[in-house]
């Protein structure tokens, strides 16, 4: 797309396609990234000569250049250097080498950057298990977001779909009341539903997709519960099961998962992911728990789906369903996992209290018995799976800013090992998250 084009489409064609066509070219940034990520393992693992290990870049390099992503912000010896890091994360070489990384990319001046561009070795980085080092290139990325949509009245509509998530994760509050102001033509309804969570106000039904009010005569001033599947060794079970709502993920089958001394026994609301919903399809439900009084799915394609099965087996009435509001539009890069939706669609009905249990942003490796389905019993791989999915769909650095604005703000609380992780800063977070599972992105073990 030359700039003759992008002229065009500012100055011709109407906002509603012109936010069309940004996105079909920029996309989410998760998900372009997706697109090219099988290349960039193949061409990751190309560029290590296993018989000397001499490093060869043109092999990253020409997958650079087939998606259209400019790496020369950095020069050779940089990627090299990069490319050494990621062979032994945690070895005392690689640290050395990292802390040198991290100078060269906080001397590249931020107006020169191509957010796209950035974001990409950002997600390379996480990738490889360089977490510290990705940090400081999203940095980047976040701030050159803000910059181009500081001062202007009127923001081109690619600065405003990456700036507006930008200035929610620097909490930049006033300066985005500035924004929605004097940009009405962006339709800020569907963004200003956080802006007024975050300032206290009472939520507009009318700005809100597919509102349940029968969902809001449920939430509305009571305490919840949300319990995570981290393994804990703390005795909660009693304080859980003492809130006026207990909210869960994925709670498949009748009893798994509950305790009465640590997760506590009851269940109110079940949220449900994409990979759950499609476990619940292709199973009979005999074994569905019968006490939950809320279905709550990831979209409302699976609600419906999920509701017609239900149907079939003539359950249907005992349940209610509905799909959670959509967080994706507030997430600089990349959508949240189970625990930020929650909270957000949680919010948007007004309870009086949210308090998090056993959920402590990835930071424990281990999930409850039975809350997967696929659990490897080999940590290792875990581990590298996590590495895929951060890299791919989960930007770790964008759901704990939220979570930890919301924290802020004082609209959640949680228990002591969610207050012991949420008094962290984005980066000290980074670096713990990349002293757990930086080993998984080892080169020679790449997948």
């Amino acid at each position: 797309m030359n700039n003759y084009c992008l002229y065009t489409l500012k100055k011709f064609i109407p906002i509603k396609v012109k936010s069309f066509l940004v996105k079909k070219y920029y996309g989410e940034l998760k998900k372009l990234f997706k697109k090219y990520y099988n290349g960039y393992c193949i061409a990751i693992k190309k560029t290590i000569n296993k018989r000397n290990e001499d490093i060869n870049l043109s092999p990253l390099f020409k997958e650079f250049k087939n998606n259209s992503i400019k790496y020369n912000y950095f020069d050779d010896e940089w990627w090299s250097l990069f490319i050494f890091a990621a062979k032994d994360v945690a070895g005392v070489e690689s640290l050395k080498s990292q802390k040198v990384l991290i100078n060269v990319i906080e001397r590249v001046p931020e107006k020169n950057i191509d957010i796209r561009d950035f974001v990409h070795i950002y997600n390379i980085s996480l990738k490889l298990g360089l977490l510290h080092v990705g940090f400081h290139i999203r940095e980047k990325a976040l701030n050159s977001a803000i910059n181009r949509i500081s001062g202007n009245k009127r923001i081109d509509i690619k600065d405003y779909f990456y700036g507006v998530p930008a200035l929610y994760e620097k909490n930049k509050l006033s300066f985005l009341s500035d924004v929605f102001s004097t940009n009405k033509s962006h339709r800020n309804e569907s963004y200003s539903i956080l802006y007024d969570i975050l300032k206290n106000k009472k939520i507009n039904a009318k700005k809100v997709n597919n509102y349940s009010y029968d969902f809001y005569s449920l939430i509305n001033g009571k305490t919840i519960a949300l319990v995570g599947p981290a393994k804990s060794h703390h005795n909660d079970a009693k304080e859980i099961d003492s809130h006026d709502i207990v909210v869960r993920c994925n709670y498949k089958e009748e009893g798994v998962g509950l305790d009465e001394l640590i997760k506590g026994v009851r269940c109110n609301i079940s949220y449900y992911n994409g990979n759950f919903t499609r476990f619940l399809l292709d199973s009979n439900l005999q074994k569905f728990p019968e006490h939950i009084n809320w279905i709550v799915t990831k979209t409302d394609k699976y609600n419906k789906i999920l509701k017609h099965k239900f149907n079939e087996k003539g359950l249907d009435n005992l349940y209610n369903f509905r799909s959670l509001h959509d967080t994706n539009k507030y997430f600089f890069n990349g959508g949240p996992n189970a625990i930020p939706n929650i909270i957000y669609d949680l919010l948007i009905y007004e309870p009086t209290k949210i308090k998090i249990f056993h959920a402590d942003f990835m930071l424990t490796v281990h999930r409850n018995n039975g809350y997967l389905l696929d659990q490897s019993p080999e940590e290792f791989s875990r581990k590298q799976d996590f590495l895929r999915t951060i890299s791919i769909s989960h930007d770790p650095i964008s759901q704990f800013r939220f979570i930890k604005k919301l924290y802020k703000t004082g609209l959640i609380e949680g228990d002591k090992r969610f207050e012991e992780v949420i008094s962290l800063n984005a980066k000290q977070f980074m670096i713990n998250l990349q002293d757990i599972y930086g080993e998984a992105g080892h080169l020679n073990k790449i997948k």
